[in-house]
Protein backbone atom coordinates (compact mmCIF):
# COMPACT_ATOMS: atom_id res chain seq x y z
CA UNK A 1 0.00 0.00 0.00
CA UNK A 2 3.50 2.16 0.51
CA UNK A 3 3.17 3.43 -3.13
CA UNK A 4 -0.83 4.54 -3.07
CA UNK A 5 -0.15 7.60 -1.54
CA UNK A 6 2.97 8.36 -3.45
CA UNK A 7 1.19 7.65 -6.76
CA UNK A 8 -2.01 9.20 -5.50
CA UNK A 9 -0.66 12.16 -2.98
CA UNK A 10 2.88 13.31 -3.42
CA UNK A 11 3.94 12.69 -7.29
CA UNK A 12 0.77 15.30 -8.60
CA UNK A 13 1.88 17.89 -6.51
CA UNK A 14 5.40 17.78 -5.97
CA UNK A 15 5.88 19.70 -2.02
CA UNK A 16 7.95 22.67 -2.45
CA UNK A 17 8.86 23.01 1.09
CA UNK A 18 7.89 20.75 4.45
CA UNK A 19 5.14 22.94 4.96
CA UNK A 20 3.34 21.91 1.09
CA UNK A 21 4.13 18.37 1.79
CA UNK A 22 2.07 18.25 5.01
CA UNK A 23 -0.48 20.19 3.52
CA UNK A 24 -0.48 18.00 0.49
CA UNK A 25 -0.39 14.37 2.24
CA UNK A 26 -3.37 15.70 4.92
CA UNK A 27 -5.45 16.83 2.62
CA UNK A 28 -4.87 13.31 1.00
CA UNK A 29 -5.84 11.64 4.13
CA UNK A 30 -8.71 13.76 4.22
CA UNK A 31 -9.88 12.31 1.43
CA UNK A 32 -8.38 8.61 1.71
CA UNK A 33 -10.53 8.45 4.97
CA UNK A 34 -13.76 10.70 4.46
CA UNK A 35 -14.32 11.18 0.72
CA UNK A 36 -13.09 8.08 -1.24
CA UNK A 37 -15.10 5.05 -1.18
CA UNK A 38 -13.13 1.67 -0.48
CA UNK A 39 -13.94 -1.80 -2.46
CA UNK A 40 -13.16 -3.80 0.67
CA UNK A 41 -15.21 -1.77 3.12
CA UNK A 42 -18.08 -2.45 0.20
CA UNK A 43 -18.05 0.36 -1.36
CA UNK A 44 -18.51 2.63 2.04
CA UNK A 45 -16.01 5.32 2.91
CA UNK A 46 -13.60 5.03 6.51
CA UNK A 47 -15.65 6.71 8.37
CA UNK A 48 -19.11 5.80 7.60
CA UNK A 49 -17.55 2.09 8.34
CA UNK A 50 -15.92 3.43 11.87
CA UNK A 51 -19.08 5.51 12.72
CA UNK A 52 -21.38 2.42 12.02
CA UNK A 53 -23.16 4.03 9.33
CA UNK A 54 -22.33 1.62 6.68
CA UNK A 55 -25.60 -0.70 7.00
CA UNK A 56 -27.87 2.58 7.01
CA UNK A 57 -26.11 3.07 3.43
CA UNK A 58 -26.55 -0.43 2.21
CA UNK A 59 -30.61 -0.58 2.94
CA UNK A 60 -30.67 2.53 1.07
CA UNK A 61 -28.72 1.28 -1.66
CA UNK A 62 -31.33 -1.94 -1.62
CA UNK A 63 -34.18 0.81 -1.19
CA UNK A 64 -32.71 2.87 -4.54
CA UNK A 65 -31.85 -0.34 -6.45
CA UNK A 66 -28.56 1.87 -6.86
CA UNK A 67 -25.19 0.55 -5.25
CA UNK A 68 -22.06 2.18 -5.38
CA UNK A 69 -19.88 0.50 -7.74
CA UNK A 70 -22.76 -1.78 -8.68
CA UNK A 71 -21.61 -3.33 -5.48
CA UNK A 72 -24.71 -2.92 -3.02
CA UNK A 73 -24.04 -4.28 0.53
CA UNK A 74 -21.38 -6.42 0.27
CA UNK A 75 -22.03 -10.36 -0.12
CA UNK A 76 -21.42 -12.45 3.25
CA UNK A 77 -17.95 -12.46 4.58
CA UNK A 78 -17.68 -9.31 2.61
CA UNK A 79 -16.59 -10.81 -0.42
CA UNK A 80 -18.18 -10.83 -4.01
CA UNK A 81 -18.52 -14.71 -4.75
CA UNK A 82 -17.80 -15.25 -8.80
Amino acid sequence: MASVPEAECIRPGVPLSLEDALRLVTGYMEHYNQVRLHSALGYVTPKDKLEGKEKEIFAERIETGSGAGSAGAPASGGLAKR
